[in-house]
């Protein structure tokens, strides 16, 4: 009997050890935010891809990085922080708004802001 109990106790905090990691990852997952990926083919019958990418990756895919690279970008991108921080400020508030379109016999590209998202649109 008491080691019926013992197994159901041991169980139950298995049980509530899983489920706080679970909400403890769900948390860290739903505030890093998600990524978007999505590819359309522009061709009859061609492929149509969404792909959701937890924003937590981006920092776990740079711990990969080699190291040496990373301090080389770092060097390169750290004078540019300020106004690439103001940017990103700048662009939450600015309307909808095409940023780039290109057009050309050959090519098509288009940057935009639309609903929240930035849309590239590439041909």
């Amino acid at each position: 009997m008491r080691l019926s109990k013992g197994m159901s106790t041991t169980a139950a905090c298995l049980l509530t050890l899983s489920l706080g990691t679970a909400a403890a990852g769900t948390a860290t997952v739903y505030d890093a935010g998600l990524i978007s990926v999505h590819v359309v083919e522009k061709k009859k019958e061609g492929n149509n891809i969404h792909v959701f990418v937890p924003g937590i990756a981006v920092p776990i895919a740079m711990k990969l990085a080699p190291d040496r690279e990373l301090a080389k970008a770092g060097a390169k991108i750290r004078q540019h922080l300020p106004i690439i921080q103001a940017a990103l400020e700048g662009l939450e508030e600015c309307p909808d708004t095409v940023f780039v379109e290109v057009i050309s016999d050959r090519e098509y590209v288009r940057v935009e802001k639309r609903g929240g998202r930035i849309l590239v649109d590439v041909d």
